[in-house]
Protein backbone atom coordinates (compact mmCIF):
# COMPACT_ATOMS: atom_id res chain seq x y z
CA UNK A 1 0.00 0.00 0.00
CA UNK A 2 0.54 3.96 0.02
CA UNK A 3 0.56 4.26 3.48
CA UNK A 4 4.05 3.09 4.15
CA UNK A 5 5.99 5.79 3.01
CA UNK A 6 3.74 7.92 4.98
CA UNK A 7 4.75 6.72 8.12
CA UNK A 8 8.43 6.39 7.56
CA UNK A 9 9.37 10.06 6.62
CA UNK A 10 8.02 11.73 9.75
CA UNK A 11 9.84 9.34 11.93
CA UNK A 12 13.25 10.59 10.31
CA UNK A 13 12.29 13.87 10.65
CA UNK A 14 11.47 13.79 14.42
CA UNK A 15 14.92 11.76 14.73
CA UNK A 16 17.02 13.97 13.20
CA UNK A 17 14.67 17.25 15.15
CA UNK A 18 15.40 15.37 18.19
CA UNK A 19 19.12 15.36 17.80
CA UNK A 20 18.96 18.90 16.78
CA UNK A 21 16.90 19.96 20.28
CA UNK A 22 19.54 18.10 22.46
CA UNK A 23 22.30 20.05 20.93
CA UNK A 24 20.43 23.43 21.04
CA UNK A 25 19.30 22.27 24.91
CA UNK A 26 22.75 21.38 25.79
CA UNK A 27 24.12 24.48 24.27
CA UNK A 28 21.51 26.79 26.16
CA UNK A 29 21.94 24.50 29.61
CA UNK A 30 25.75 25.52 29.35
CA UNK A 31 24.54 29.16 28.63
CA UNK A 32 22.57 28.94 31.28
CA UNK A 33 24.83 27.53 33.91
CA UNK A 34 27.68 30.29 33.17
CA UNK A 35 24.48 33.28 33.68
CA UNK A 36 23.86 31.44 36.85
CA UNK A 37 27.22 31.52 37.69
CA UNK A 38 27.76 35.30 36.42
CA UNK A 39 24.84 36.53 38.70
CA UNK A 40 25.94 34.41 41.51
CA UNK A 41 29.79 36.28 41.31
CA UNK A 42 27.51 39.82 41.23
CA UNK A 43 25.97 38.61 44.44
CA UNK A 44 29.42 37.63 45.78
CA UNK A 45 30.69 41.32 45.11
CA UNK A 46 27.18 43.09 46.50
CA UNK A 47 28.32 40.08 49.63
CA UNK A 48 31.79 42.10 50.06
CA UNK A 49 30.49 45.62 50.01
CA UNK A 50 27.98 44.48 53.23
CA UNK A 51 30.68 42.39 54.78
CA UNK A 52 32.52 45.03 54.95
CA UNK A 53 29.90 47.44 56.61
CA UNK A 54 29.21 44.63 58.77
CA UNK A 55 32.61 43.74 60.18
CA UNK A 56 33.99 47.50 60.06
CA UNK A 57 33.57 47.56 63.75
CA UNK A 58 35.54 44.32 64.23
CA UNK A 59 39.46 43.88 65.45
CA UNK A 60 41.29 44.86 62.42
CA UNK A 61 42.72 41.08 61.82
CA UNK A 62 39.09 38.98 61.57
CA UNK A 63 37.86 42.15 58.92
CA UNK A 64 40.62 41.64 56.71
CA UNK A 65 40.56 37.63 56.97
CA UNK A 66 36.77 38.00 55.98
CA UNK A 67 37.37 40.20 53.38
CA UNK A 68 40.52 38.20 51.71
CA UNK A 69 37.96 34.92 52.38
CA UNK A 70 34.98 37.02 50.25
CA UNK A 71 37.57 37.35 47.52
CA UNK A 72 38.70 34.37 47.67
CA UNK A 73 35.84 33.01 46.94
CA UNK A 74 34.65 35.40 43.99
CA UNK A 75 37.88 35.14 42.39
CA UNK A 76 36.73 30.80 42.79
CA UNK A 77 33.42 31.78 41.37
CA UNK A 78 35.10 34.07 38.75
CA UNK A 79 37.34 31.47 37.13
CA UNK A 80 34.69 28.65 37.23
CA UNK A 81 32.51 31.32 34.98
CA UNK A 82 35.47 31.93 32.86
CA UNK A 83 36.04 28.05 32.78
CA UNK A 84 32.36 26.86 31.95
CA UNK A 85 32.36 29.64 29.15
CA UNK A 86 35.31 28.26 27.70
CA UNK A 87 33.83 24.48 27.56
CA UNK A 88 30.89 26.31 26.21
CA UNK A 89 32.80 28.08 23.42
CA UNK A 90 34.58 24.82 22.80
CA UNK A 91 31.69 22.92 22.30
CA UNK A 92 30.09 25.30 20.51
CA UNK A 93 33.30 25.59 18.22
CA UNK A 94 34.37 21.47 18.01
CA UNK A 95 32.16 20.67 15.01
CA UNK A 96 34.46 22.89 13.02
CA UNK A 97 37.91 21.01 11.90
CA UNK A 98 39.65 24.37 10.85
CA UNK A 99 39.93 24.99 14.78
CA UNK A 100 41.58 22.15 16.35
CA UNK A 101 44.15 23.88 17.70
CA UNK A 102 42.11 26.56 18.78
CA UNK A 103 40.29 24.04 20.62
CA UNK A 104 43.21 21.94 22.17
CA UNK A 105 44.96 25.65 23.26
CA UNK A 106 41.48 26.54 24.92
CA UNK A 107 41.48 23.03 26.68
CA UNK A 108 45.22 23.88 27.83
CA UNK A 109 43.77 26.91 29.30
CA UNK A 110 40.64 25.27 31.05
CA UNK A 111 43.06 22.57 32.58
CA UNK A 112 45.07 25.59 33.82
CA UNK A 113 41.90 27.51 35.30
CA UNK A 114 40.88 24.31 36.74
CA UNK A 115 44.28 23.86 38.20
CA UNK A 116 43.83 27.87 39.39
CA UNK A 117 40.45 26.80 40.79
CA UNK A 118 41.79 23.94 42.75
CA UNK A 119 44.20 25.82 44.15
CA UNK A 120 42.05 28.89 45.10
CA UNK A 121 39.80 26.38 46.58
CA UNK A 122 42.43 24.72 48.94
CA UNK A 123 43.09 28.65 49.90
CA UNK A 124 39.61 29.40 51.00
CA UNK A 125 40.05 26.51 52.77
CA UNK A 126 42.91 27.45 55.07
CA UNK A 127 41.74 31.23 55.32
CA UNK A 128 38.10 29.74 56.13
CA UNK A 129 40.53 27.66 58.49
CA UNK A 130 42.21 30.35 59.85
CA UNK A 131 39.44 33.04 60.30
CA UNK A 132 37.37 30.39 62.50
CA UNK A 133 40.18 30.27 64.57
CA UNK A 134 40.68 33.75 64.67
CA UNK A 135 36.98 33.84 65.52
CA UNK A 136 37.53 31.49 68.10
CA UNK A 137 40.36 33.45 69.97
CA UNK A 138 38.57 36.44 69.41
CA UNK A 139 35.23 35.21 71.72
CA UNK A 140 37.97 33.86 74.14
CA UNK A 141 39.51 37.07 74.04
CA UNK A 142 36.24 38.75 74.64
CA UNK A 143 35.22 36.82 77.24
CA UNK A 144 38.38 37.48 79.29
CA UNK A 145 38.02 41.00 78.30
CA UNK A 146 34.17 41.42 79.39
CA UNK A 147 35.54 39.18 83.07
CA UNK A 148 37.98 41.43 83.33
CA UNK A 149 35.75 44.24 83.00
CA UNK A 150 33.81 43.11 85.83
CA UNK A 151 36.52 42.92 88.04
CA UNK A 152 37.50 46.11 87.37
CA UNK A 153 34.05 47.34 87.88
CA UNK A 154 33.82 45.23 91.06
CA UNK A 155 37.13 46.73 92.19
CA UNK A 156 36.45 50.00 91.50
CA UNK A 157 32.71 49.80 93.32
CA UNK A 158 34.75 48.77 96.54
CA UNK A 159 37.28 51.45 96.34
CA UNK A 160 34.85 53.94 96.28
CA UNK A 161 32.80 52.56 98.80
CA UNK A 162 36.20 52.65 100.89
CA UNK A 163 36.77 55.90 100.07
CA UNK A 164 33.41 57.17 100.45
CA UNK A 165 34.08 56.04 104.29
CA UNK A 166 37.13 57.07 104.44
CA UNK A 167 35.83 60.51 103.76
CA UNK A 168 32.45 60.36 106.05
CA UNK A 169 34.84 59.15 108.61
CA UNK A 170 37.75 61.16 109.05
CA UNK A 171 38.54 61.19 112.80
CA UNK A 172 38.25 57.31 113.03
CA UNK A 173 40.70 57.02 110.68
CA UNK A 174 43.26 59.87 112.82
CA UNK A 175 42.04 57.68 115.56
CA UNK A 176 43.30 54.77 114.32
CA UNK A 177 46.73 56.33 113.07
CA UNK A 178 47.34 57.23 116.76
CA UNK A 179 46.25 54.05 117.90
CA UNK A 180 48.74 52.59 115.79
CA UNK A 181 51.43 54.55 116.87
CA UNK A 182 50.84 54.23 120.30
CA UNK A 183 50.79 50.03 119.85
CA UNK A 184 54.47 50.57 117.72
CA UNK A 185 55.71 52.41 120.62
CA UNK A 186 54.13 49.85 123.59
CA UNK A 187 55.28 47.23 121.72
CA UNK A 188 59.17 49.62 121.47
CA UNK A 189 58.90 49.65 125.06
CA UNK A 190 57.87 45.93 125.56
CA UNK A 191 61.08 44.73 123.62
CA UNK A 192 62.98 47.58 125.68
CA UNK A 193 61.17 46.21 128.77
CA UNK A 194 61.98 42.06 127.63
CA UNK A 195 66.30 43.49 127.06
CA UNK A 196 66.21 44.84 130.78
CA UNK A 197 64.49 42.00 132.48
CA UNK A 198 67.22 40.19 130.47
CA UNK A 199 70.02 42.40 131.66
CA UNK A 200 68.41 41.97 134.99
CA UNK A 201 68.17 38.21 135.42
CA UNK A 202 71.66 38.09 134.02
CA UNK A 203 73.23 40.26 137.18
CA UNK A 204 70.76 38.13 139.62
CA UNK A 205 72.56 35.11 138.49
CA UNK A 206 75.91 36.76 139.00
CA UNK A 207 74.50 38.20 142.51
CA UNK A 208 73.70 34.98 143.37
CA UNK A 209 76.71 32.95 142.45
CA UNK A 210 78.56 36.03 144.01
CA UNK A 211 76.39 34.95 147.10
CA UNK A 212 76.86 31.54 147.42
CA UNK A 213 80.47 32.28 147.24
CA UNK A 214 80.48 34.85 149.83
CA UNK A 215 78.52 32.42 151.84
CA UNK A 216 81.18 30.05 151.60
CA UNK A 217 83.92 32.08 152.39
CA UNK A 218 81.53 33.26 155.92
CA UNK A 219 81.26 29.62 156.56
CA UNK A 220 84.94 29.12 156.09
CA UNK A 221 85.52 32.46 157.91
CA UNK A 222 83.41 31.10 160.68
CA UNK A 223 85.13 27.59 161.38
CA UNK A 224 88.56 29.60 161.26
CA UNK A 225 87.52 32.19 163.91
CA UNK A 226 85.89 29.35 165.77
CA UNK A 227 89.38 27.09 165.58
CA UNK A 228 91.25 30.57 166.04
CA UNK A 229 89.42 31.36 169.34
CA UNK A 230 90.04 28.05 170.54
CA UNK A 231 93.46 28.69 169.78
CA UNK A 232 93.42 31.45 171.61
CA UNK A 233 91.67 30.13 174.89
CA UNK A 234 94.50 27.55 174.02
CA UNK A 235 96.86 30.04 174.02
CA UNK A 236 95.64 32.08 177.17
CA UNK A 237 96.04 29.11 179.11
CA UNK A 238 99.64 28.24 178.20
CA UNK A 239 100.71 31.65 179.02
CA UNK A 240 101.63 34.93 177.54
CA UNK A 241 105.50 33.71 176.76
CA UNK A 242 103.79 31.30 174.26
CA UNK A 243 101.05 33.84 173.03
CA UNK A 244 104.12 36.31 172.26
CA UNK A 245 106.05 32.95 170.37
CA UNK A 246 102.89 32.35 168.22
CA UNK A 247 102.54 35.98 167.33
CA UNK A 248 105.90 36.20 166.18
CA UNK A 249 106.06 32.60 164.27
CA UNK A 250 102.57 33.83 162.84
CA UNK A 251 104.49 37.07 161.63
CA UNK A 252 106.86 35.17 160.25
CA UNK A 253 104.39 32.56 158.67
CA UNK A 254 102.73 35.60 157.20
CA UNK A 255 105.73 37.41 155.71
CA UNK A 256 106.69 34.10 154.02
CA UNK A 257 102.65 33.50 152.43
CA UNK A 258 103.38 37.12 151.16
CA UNK A 259 106.88 36.24 149.83
CA UNK A 260 105.03 33.16 148.92
CA UNK A 261 102.34 35.18 147.25
CA UNK A 262 104.48 37.56 145.55
CA UNK A 263 106.84 34.41 143.87
CA UNK A 264 103.58 32.50 143.13
CA UNK A 265 101.95 35.39 141.44
CA UNK A 266 105.38 36.01 139.73
CA UNK A 267 105.27 32.29 138.37
CA UNK A 268 101.77 32.57 137.32
CA UNK A 269 102.57 35.76 135.18
CA UNK A 270 105.69 34.12 134.18
CA UNK A 271 103.47 30.94 133.27
CA UNK A 272 101.28 32.80 131.82
CA UNK A 273 103.82 34.43 129.48
CA UNK A 274 105.17 31.15 128.51
CA UNK A 275 101.86 29.71 128.10
CA UNK A 276 101.24 32.79 125.28
CA UNK A 277 104.59 32.11 124.15
CA UNK A 278 104.07 28.23 123.61
CA UNK A 279 100.77 29.34 122.17
CA UNK A 280 102.31 31.75 119.51
CA UNK A 281 105.10 29.56 118.90
CA UNK A 282 102.28 26.69 117.74
CA UNK A 283 100.16 29.13 115.53
CA UNK A 284 104.01 29.98 113.73
CA UNK A 285 104.36 26.58 114.00
CA UNK A 286 100.88 25.49 112.09
CA UNK A 287 102.06 28.50 109.49
CA UNK A 288 105.06 27.49 108.56
CA UNK A 289 104.18 23.73 108.32
CA UNK A 290 101.16 25.07 106.29
CA UNK A 291 103.78 27.15 104.29
CA UNK A 292 105.96 24.54 103.43
CA UNK A 293 103.21 22.56 102.30
CA UNK A 294 102.03 24.89 100.10
CA UNK A 295 105.77 25.46 98.65
CA UNK A 296 105.58 21.70 98.33
CA UNK A 297 102.84 21.59 96.75
CA UNK A 298 103.70 25.01 94.36
CA UNK A 299 106.91 22.46 93.87
CA UNK A 300 105.01 19.70 92.72
CA UNK A 301 103.05 21.85 90.63
CA UNK A 302 106.26 23.16 88.94
CA UNK A 303 107.76 19.73 88.64
CA UNK A 304 104.47 18.96 86.92
CA UNK A 305 104.43 21.77 84.16
CA UNK A 306 108.15 21.48 84.09
CA UNK A 307 107.51 17.97 82.33
CA UNK A 308 104.11 19.56 80.69
CA UNK A 309 106.20 22.62 78.88
CA UNK A 310 108.83 19.37 78.07
CA UNK A 311 106.29 17.22 76.66
CA UNK A 312 104.69 20.47 74.67
CA UNK A 313 108.15 21.45 73.90
CA UNK A 314 108.05 18.11 71.71
CA UNK A 315 104.92 18.28 70.86
CA UNK A 316 105.77 21.50 69.47
CA UNK A 317 109.06 20.55 67.55
CA UNK A 318 106.82 17.71 66.09
CA UNK A 319 104.66 20.05 65.06
CA UNK A 320 107.33 22.55 63.48
CA UNK A 321 108.19 19.68 61.68
CA UNK A 322 105.45 18.48 60.55
CA UNK A 323 104.33 22.63 59.47
CA UNK A 324 107.44 23.11 57.79
CA UNK A 325 106.12 19.77 55.50
CA UNK A 326 103.13 21.40 54.99
CA UNK A 327 104.17 24.24 54.44
CA UNK A 328 106.03 22.91 51.28
CA UNK A 329 103.40 20.90 50.15
CA UNK A 330 100.77 24.16 50.45
CA UNK A 331 103.54 26.43 48.40
CA UNK A 332 103.73 23.87 46.07
CA UNK A 333 99.69 23.57 46.00
CA UNK A 334 99.65 27.15 45.76
CA UNK A 335 101.64 27.18 42.84
CA UNK A 336 99.56 24.51 41.37
CA UNK A 337 96.25 26.58 42.49
CA UNK A 338 97.87 30.16 40.41
CA UNK A 339 98.06 27.91 37.31
CA UNK A 340 94.70 26.65 37.50
CA UNK A 341 93.52 30.20 38.52
CA UNK A 342 95.17 31.47 35.38
CA UNK A 343 93.73 28.44 33.10
CA UNK A 344 90.02 29.09 34.89
CA UNK A 345 90.34 32.79 34.17
CA UNK A 346 90.98 32.09 30.08
CA UNK A 347 88.21 29.71 30.97
CA UNK A 348 85.93 32.19 31.97
CA UNK A 349 87.01 34.80 29.32
CA UNK A 350 85.88 31.92 26.76
CA UNK A 351 82.74 31.40 29.12
CA UNK A 352 81.65 35.37 28.89
CA UNK A 353 81.90 35.52 25.26
CA UNK A 354 79.92 32.30 24.76
CA UNK A 355 77.62 34.24 27.05
CA UNK A 356 77.74 37.40 25.19
CA UNK A 357 77.00 34.74 22.16
CA UNK A 358 73.93 33.51 23.90
CA UNK A 359 72.83 36.67 25.32
CA UNK A 360 72.76 37.99 21.50
CA UNK A 361 71.18 34.32 20.21
CA UNK A 362 68.62 34.67 22.92
CA UNK A 363 67.54 38.46 21.77
CA UNK A 364 67.28 37.16 18.52
CA UNK A 365 65.12 34.33 19.80
CA UNK A 366 63.14 37.00 22.18
CA UNK A 367 62.47 39.14 19.22
CA UNK A 368 61.46 36.11 16.77
CA UNK A 369 59.18 34.57 19.53
CA UNK A 370 57.70 38.24 20.26
CA UNK A 371 56.60 38.49 16.22
CA UNK A 372 55.52 34.25 16.56
CA UNK A 373 53.36 35.91 19.38
CA UNK A 374 52.29 38.96 17.41
CA UNK A 375 51.76 36.42 14.90
CA UNK A 376 49.80 33.80 16.88
CA UNK A 377 47.51 37.27 18.49
CA UNK A 378 46.55 38.00 14.98
CA UNK A 379 45.54 34.45 14.04
CA UNK A 380 44.00 34.67 17.35
CA UNK A 381 42.04 37.57 16.48
CA UNK A 382 41.11 36.35 13.30
CA UNK A 383 39.94 33.07 14.54
CA UNK A 384 37.96 34.39 16.91
CA UNK A 385 36.33 36.96 14.12
CA UNK A 386 35.65 33.65 12.80
CA UNK A 387 33.96 32.39 15.72
CA UNK A 388 32.06 35.39 15.88
CA UNK A 389 30.85 34.83 12.32
CA UNK A 390 30.27 31.19 12.78
CA UNK A 391 28.33 31.93 15.80
CA UNK A 392 26.22 34.27 13.97
CA UNK A 393 25.63 32.17 11.03
CA UNK A 394 24.93 29.37 13.72
CA UNK A 395 22.12 31.56 15.19
CA UNK A 396 20.53 32.19 11.28
CA UNK A 397 20.62 28.40 10.80
CA UNK A 398 18.99 27.97 14.18
CA UNK A 399 16.50 30.73 13.21
CA UNK A 400 16.00 28.96 9.63
CA UNK A 401 15.87 25.83 11.56
CA UNK A 402 12.98 26.91 13.76
CA UNK A 403 11.10 28.22 10.61
CA UNK A 404 11.52 24.62 8.73
CA UNK A 405 10.52 22.86 12.09
CA UNK A 406 7.17 24.98 12.06
CA UNK A 407 6.44 24.17 8.56
CA UNK A 408 7.33 20.77 8.93
CA UNK A 409 5.23 20.46 12.07
CA UNK A 410 1.97 22.46 9.95
CA UNK A 411 3.27 19.93 7.05
CA UNK A 412 2.77 16.73 9.34
CA UNK A 413 -0.42 18.21 11.06
CA UNK A 414 -1.53 18.44 7.57
CA UNK A 415 -0.86 15.07 7.09
CA UNK A 416 -2.20 13.67 10.15
CA UNK A 417 -5.53 15.20 8.45
CA UNK A 418 -4.98 13.67 5.22
CA UNK A 419 -4.39 10.27 6.49
CA UNK A 420 -7.31 10.77 8.14
CA UNK A 421 -9.66 11.50 5.71
CA UNK A 422 -7.71 8.68 3.82
CA UNK A 423 -9.14 6.49 6.45
CA UNK A 424 -12.52 7.79 6.44
CA UNK A 425 -12.13 6.99 2.94
CA UNK A 426 -11.22 3.51 3.47
CA UNK A 427 -13.78 2.53 5.25
CA UNK A 428 -16.45 4.44 2.71
CA UNK A 429 -14.70 2.11 0.79
CA UNK A 430 -15.26 -0.89 2.31
CA UNK A 431 -19.13 0.07 3.32
CA UNK A 432 -19.20 0.40 -0.14
CA UNK A 433 -17.67 -2.65 -1.25
CA UNK A 434 -20.20 -4.38 0.78
CA UNK A 435 -23.32 -2.87 -0.44
CA UNK A 436 -21.89 -3.70 -3.94
CA UNK A 437 -21.77 -7.13 -3.23
CA UNK A 438 -25.32 -6.71 -2.57
CA UNK A 439 -26.38 -4.83 -5.29
CA UNK A 440 -27.17 -5.82 -8.69
CA UNK A 441 -24.95 -6.52 -11.67
CA UNK A 442 -26.44 -3.62 -13.59
CA UNK A 443 -25.57 -1.08 -10.83
CA UNK A 444 -21.86 -2.72 -10.60
CA UNK A 445 -20.34 -0.55 -13.36
CA UNK A 446 -21.26 3.04 -11.96
CA UNK A 447 -20.34 2.02 -8.45
CA UNK A 448 -17.10 0.89 -10.05
CA UNK A 449 -16.46 3.71 -11.62
CA UNK A 450 -17.37 6.05 -9.08
CA UNK A 451 -14.88 3.87 -6.38
CA UNK A 452 -12.20 3.46 -9.24
CA UNK A 453 -12.48 7.48 -9.42
CA UNK A 454 -12.29 7.47 -5.33
CA UNK A 455 -9.16 5.43 -5.86
CA UNK A 456 -7.93 7.36 -8.26
CA UNK A 457 -8.24 10.56 -6.46
CA UNK A 458 -6.73 8.88 -3.16
CA UNK A 459 -3.94 7.78 -5.04
CA UNK A 460 -3.05 10.98 -6.36
CA UNK A 461 -4.03 12.96 -3.03
CA UNK A 462 -1.01 10.47 -1.82
CA UNK A 463 1.32 11.04 -4.31
CA UNK A 464 1.30 14.23 -4.02
CA UNK A 465 1.78 13.77 -0.62
CA UNK A 466 4.86 11.75 -1.07
CA UNK A 467 5.96 14.65 -3.30
CA UNK A 468 5.55 17.01 -0.35
CA UNK A 469 7.55 15.08 1.91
Amino acid sequence: MTTSPVNTNPIATHVSTTQHTLFSTSVSKYQRIATAIALLAGMVLVGTLVGALVFFALPTSVTLVALVSVALLASVILLSMAMYNLVSQSRRVSSDPQLGEENTRLEAEMIGLREQLIRSEAQLAEEQGRCSELSVKLMSVIGDLAQANQEKTSLESKVQALKELVASYPAIAEEAQKMQAELKKRIADVTSAKQDVGRLEEQVQDLETQLIQSLKQVDTLSKEKEELELCLKQLQDEGVSAVVKLQGKVVDLVEEIEVKEKNLEFYDGRIKNLINQNSDLVATVRCLESKLDKDQRSIEDLQDRVSLLAYMRDELTEKMKNLHCDLDTKVAAMLRLENRVQELEEEKKKVEEDFLKAQNQIKALEASVSHKVNVTMQETARLLCQVAELNEQLDESKKEIKVLQSEKSSLISGMDKLQAQLDELQEQLVASASSVDDSAPSEVDPDGSEVSAADDHVGGSGNSNDLED
